[in-house]
């Protein structure tokens, strides 16, 4: 945002925004180069996935679309439901009549009104999916700032706590959950070195560990 800022009042010499705009076309190119060579886009299964998309088609979801991510989910072994037919049927009837300005809002709206437990279960698989390892790769970056060359013989059970109190801040539902985290099974207390993790200020650590 800065740079962009700074193109725009011309704030850097014309030799350093064209320097600058070839970088970062370079980098625009390469990554859609890569896009094209190792993702499939035009058989991809995430495509099934479209029929949830309530906003851009006329008709609702059929029962052949349904079907078909049936056959992706983890209960592809099992036949489908014989209430998914009724199912579709009651959203066909109600279809023009949802309300919301997006498709989660429709079909918020939908399963409200209607108790399609077999859809619901479907909609909930796909909408769980991430749509990338943003992430994973942060847990990456949050070991990357524990764990260093003086501080390198944490236990497992500790990691774990000082992940999650990362997460949550240090509130009192974060550290009940903490010690649950850390009492290994016949514990009592979980000792000096996780009750320094327990021990929290802001989300960090009072004690080194």
């Amino acid at each position: 945002m800065k740079v962009l800022f700074a193109l725009r009042k011309k704030h850097l010499p014309e030799n350093a925004m064209q320097k600058f705009k070839k970088k970062a076309i370079n980098v625009y190119q390469r990554a859609i180069a890569y896009l094209e060579k190792w993702y499939n886009f035009t058989d991809s299964v995430y495509e099934a996935l479209s029929c949830f998309n309530l906003i851009d088609r006329i008709n609702p979801p059929t029962l052949e679309e349904m079907t078909n991510i049936w056959l992706l989910s983890p209960w592809r072994e099992e036949l489908p439901p014989n209430t998914l037919f009724d199912e579709i049927s009651a959203l066909e009837e109600v279809y023009v009549h949802l309300q919301g300005d997006s498709s989660l809002d429709k079909w918020t709206y939908f399963f409200k009104k209607e108790p399609a437990l077999s859809l619901l279960k479907l909609f909930q698989y796909c909408a769980s999916i991430p749509v990338s390892n943003a992430n994973v790769e942060r847990i990456f970056s949050v070991m990357g700032n524990l764990w260093t060359d003086e501080r390198n013989r944490l236990l497992v059970s500790v990691r774990n706590g000082i992940c999650c109190s990362e997460e949550c801040g240090g509130s009192d539902g974060c550290l009940s959950t903490l010690r649950g985290l850390l009492l290994r099974p016949g514990m009592a207390d979980p000792g000096a070195e996780a009750n320094a993790v327990i021990r929290l200020e802001a989300g960090k650590l009072t004690t080194p560990v």
